[in-house]
């Protein structure tokens, strides 16, 4: 299993950011994901899902569902079915100052089948992968007025 965790501080209030996060549309702009079409209709909530497609790896497509939902605070997810790869996380939003949010990225993947040979192999990218994404979040949100 290839655990992941990753953090940095954004220069924007909290609810700002959780919009963004929470937005599942706009996760191509700072994510490896190229397409994300929602499966379900309505506002996002536990029970919501959502189909990404990926712009690098051996995983074109991924099927996600929300787990967990606290506005301005947390949003859970993993993949269903779990197919050749599970993988469940969350989002953590705390309160650094009242203009700037400590984002907390972690989580697990686990490979199935001969993919778990691999795990070794791709973990530190992996992580490096998620590292990234939370700095394009950061500059994502701190570059609009």
């Amino acid at each position: 299993m290839i655990q992941f965790r990753a953090e940095v501080t954004v220069d924007r209030p909290i609810d700002q950011v959780f919009r963004y996060v929470a937005d599942m549309t706009r996760q191509e702009e700072w994510t490896d994901m190229m397409l994300v079409k929602m499966l379900t209709d309505g506002p996002i909530r536990a029970g919501t899902r959502y189909v990404a497609k990926f712009k690098k790896g051996p995983f074109k497509e991924l099927t996600f569902e929300i787990t967990s939902l606290e506005p301005d605070r947390l949003l859970g997810y993993r993949t269903i079915p779990p197919g050749q790869m599970s993988w469940e996380g969350e989002i953590r939003l705390d309160l650094a100052s009242h203009a700037s949010t400590h984002v907390l990225a972690e989580g697990r993947i686990r490979l199935h089948g001969l993919w778990r040979l691999v795990e070794p192999l791709v973990a530190g990218e992996i992580r490096r992968g998620e590292a990234d994404e939370l700095v394009r979040l950061k500059n994502a949100l701190e570059s609009t007025s």
